[in-house]
């Protein structure tokens, strides 16, 4: 009973202070609550603009109804259903539907309206510079029908995989989707698609941020964890002047890659 007792007793020592550990680091990366606080209203404020000129200069039918809500208004309710992820259906809307705020939502998406102020955004910061951290997550999309695969975590079901790249300050800076079904190792790798081969380049992370934040070269490595250990990976974060410190398969992750990991983590 000693001998077990003070086994247990080593064991939580050594959770304690990897914990504190931890916390400490977390502390020191993700202080920067203040610094990144101007980048979302920024955001919000560049989306309304740029769906303000829009409406404007989309052609409307005269016999058409007025529209009864506000895009103030619209905006809000989409970026509350961005911000709690309640379903659509479950969204309350004052004098209206639901369906009318959806509408409105996936008009502007396929207008880009969204993506083309994100980067815009991005662009206008001022990088930071050291490593960018990458990781993906899966959405359900189970009535979806573009970028959908099998979720080989969800029993098979229908998902989306999000490819996401961000600064060591948790700052997204590139977002790609991919289907569920495709390995973390492609999402970085350069394909060539017989189906869409002038939009090859549009279903590659490094390459997409590389063209359309035009900030890649401030940085210097690359975080990820052991699912982008091969060669491809590699050769792709050269090709880009990026360091990779991706663990290999079977060895413990280092500690720099676990924060790494985390600040994507937490943006996904």
């Amino acid at each position: 009973r000693d001998h077990l007792n003070l086994y247990l007793r080593k064991r939580c020592q050594t959770i304690y202070n990897l914990c504190k550990k931890l916390r400490q680091c977390r502390r020191k990366i993700f202080d920067f609550s203040k610094k990144r606080s101007f980048f979302f209203p920024a955001l919000r404020n560049a989306i309304a603009h740029a769906v303000d000129a829009y409406e404007t200069q989309r052609e409307r039918f005269p016999q058409g109804r007025r529209r009864k809500l506000s895009i103030a208004y619209i905006l809000d309710r989409i970026f509350y259903v961005c911000r709690t992820g309640c379903q659509w259906s479950q969204l309350h809307v004052h004098n209206s539907s639901y369906k009318t705020v959806f509408h409105y939502f996936n008009l502007w998406s396929k207008a880009r309206i969204f993506e083309d102020v994100f980067y815009e955004t991005v662009k206008g910061r001022v990088p930071i510079g050291g490593a960018v951290a990458v990781d993906t997550s899966f959405v359900k999309n189970v009535y979806g029908k573009d970028v959908t695969g099998r979720n080989p975590t969800d029993r098979g079901r229908k998902a989306t995989k999000v490819s996401l790249l961000t600064d060591c300050r948790g700052t997204p800076l590139c977002s790609v989707f991919h289907k569920a079904n495709k390995s973390d190792v492609l999402t970085l790798k350069q394909e060539k698609s017989s189906i869409f081969p002038k939009e090859q380049s549009s279903f590659v992370l490094l390459d997409t941020a590389a063209r359309k934040t035009n900030q890649l070269h401030h940085y210097d490595s690359l975080l990820g964890d052991k699912g982008y250990d091969s060669a491809t990976c590699r050769a792709v974060c050269v090709a880009h002047n990026l360091q990779p410190m991706i663990p290999k398969r079977g060895t413990k992750e280092q500690t720099s890659l676990i924060f790494g990991k985390s600040v994507a983590f937490s943006c996904v």
